[in-house]
């Protein structure tokens, strides 16, 4: 169910009017006719107006203010007509006492409107921009905010990152921001993602957000402890984790989501150099992930949620960086005249 109300206006106002309101997005005219209880001589109009929710009351004010029909000589040519009968002109009123009235007006809307997909946890698609940046991550756990215009502290400076180039060969989303762009990993709970992409990628966490059923962001401070936060419903809901030009953020989908890692269609190229290399081989030999593939200039594994991360040299070309995707086990391969080359041993 929709807010459903009046806006009064001169008729050679009526196209502009309508134009306001469809703009807003949120709301829509149904019917034009002549005002209640006017005679046919009567220069006013009524527009009944469609609202899902009363955003559209601003876009109503702002273009009333814009159009300069808040001069002396127009101050109660445009009003707004209630359910109840109760006439507010723009000139006499504000936004806020409107949106009030309308509310009191109005008090079954909010109790019916249907609650389908809240409980849902916003799923991100390519493009979307929900919202946060390496600094504002350092803000106070006590902040929140829609807009993200809270005050924070900027992260300090880290060493410099052995990764060298990114790739996102698949993505299942990405997260913008103030041009800082995070691809998407989702997974059931943070706390085993954090660890194995510090240990094995070496990630460092920037911080991690909260988002409330209505919406709104709360930014937690380093003092988070996952154990404490899933007692009393409270577990974050995004990290953000980055290493020079690589930065992720995992989306916690819930435990009573299972995730398909083989559904997962997550890959990335990192470009790295010799030494971070041979570490992160090492874990993942360690570790028993699967190791896809390697050749001279690297190997390719995927972890345990799903994520393929092809690790080239940081000199080896990205276009050729998911060759190393071949199977481990080819002795052999051959050239275009059909003579066999030996597979050269990869130097990690």
């Amino acid at each position: 169910m929709a807010y459903r109300f009046l806006l009064e206006v001169p008729r050679p106002l009526a196209d502009d009017a309508n134009v306001a309101v469809t703009a807003s997005g949120v709301a829509q005219v149904v019917v034009v006719r002549p005002a209640h209880g006017a005679g046919f001589d009567d220069n006013y109009v009524d527009l009944t107006i469609a609202a899902r929710n009363l955003s559209v009351i601003d876009a109503i004010y702002d273009w009333y203010e814009d159009a300069g029909f808040d001069s002396p000589l127009n101050r109660s040519s445009v009003s707004l007509i209630l359910h109840n009968g109760r006439q507010l002109p723009l000139g006499e009123t504000d936004p806020s006492v409107a949106v009030a009235a309308i509310r009191r007006d109005q008090p079954w809307v909010e109790r019916t409107i249907p609650k389908i997909g809240d409980h849902v946890q916003p799923a991100f698609a390519e493009g979307a921009a929900p919202a946060v940046t390496a600094s504002a991550l350092a803000a106070p756990a006590t902040t929140t905010t829609t807009t993200g215009a809270a005050a924070v502290a900027v992260a300090p400076e880290t060493a410099v990152s052995p990764i060298a180039r990114v790739q996102a060969v698949l993505s299942e989303g990405s997260m913008f921001e103030q041009g800082a762009r995070y691809e998407v990993i989702r997974v059931a709970d943070l706390a085993t993602p954090e660890h194995l992409y510090h240990d094995v990628l070496g990630l460092e966490l920037l911080g991690r957000i909260r988002i409330e059923q209505d919406g709104t962001r709360t930014y937690l401070d380093h003092d988070y402890d996952h154990q404490t936060a899933a007692q009393d419903a409270s577990e974050a809901t995004l990290a953000f984790m980055t290493s020079g030009p690589l930065q992720i953020v995992l989306q916690r989908v819930g435990r009573a989501r299972p995730l398909d890692a083989s559904a997962v269609v997550n890959e990335f190229v990192l470009a790295v150099d010799a030494a971070k290399g041979r570490r992160i081989k090492a874990q993942v030999l360690m570790r028993g992930y699967s190791l896809l593939g390697e050749d001279a200039n690297g190997f390719a594994f995927r972890d345990p949620f799903g994520v393929v991360w092809n690790v080239v040299s940081a000199d080896a070309s990205t276009d050729t960086a998911r060759d190393v995707i071949a199977p481990v086990t080819a002795p052999a391969a051959s050239d275009a005249a059909g003579e066999t080359v030996e597979v050269t041993t990869p130097e990690w």
